[in-house]
């Protein structure tokens, strides 16, 4: 697995090993299809002068690029991620919508998810899994 912070060699794999469709990334990424080339090929240049709006970037090349190598609790991390850095939704709302306890969702986030049942999970998952659907109508693309 290549190094996780460079981004354009993740978004190449995304492109070269997984041939993923260049217009799918760049509705994705709210990145022209013609720069998703560029950034793959190592030009920064070509992304929002916006700190914020990079990072929302990288952070979703990362998260497709992750696919393959996590495991399913790394997954339910990157989601919950999502929900709290791009949607910002809180741990306590996620929380009572799962039906768990806010420090459920501290330990999710933190790595520590053999503290947490198996039913648990399963409750942040499905909880996670509609709130993201329901939401992303507010992504952009």
């Amino acid at each position: 697995m290549e190094e996780l912070c460079d981004i354009p060699e993740q978004l190449k794999t995304l492109l070269e090993e997984y041939r993923f469709n260049v217009n799918t990334l760049s509705k994705y990424l709210a990145v022209p299809a013609e720069d998703i080339c560029r950034l793959a090929d190592g030009n920064l240049d070509v992304l929002p002068d916006d700190n914020i709006l990079r990072f929302e970037i990288y952070n979703k090349i990362s998260f497709l690029y992750l696919i393959p190598y996590e495991g399913a609790d790394k997954k339910l991390s990157a989601f919950l991620m999502v929900l709290i850095s791009y949607h910002g939704l809180s741990k306590d709302t996620i929380a009572r919508m799962a039906l768990v306890e806010k420090s459920d969702i501290d330990k999710i986030l933190s790595g520590r998810m053999e503290r947490i049942s198996d039913e648990k999970k399963y409750r942040v998952a499905a909880a996670v899994m509609c709130l993201r659907f329901f939401l992303k109508e507010n992504e952009p693309g």
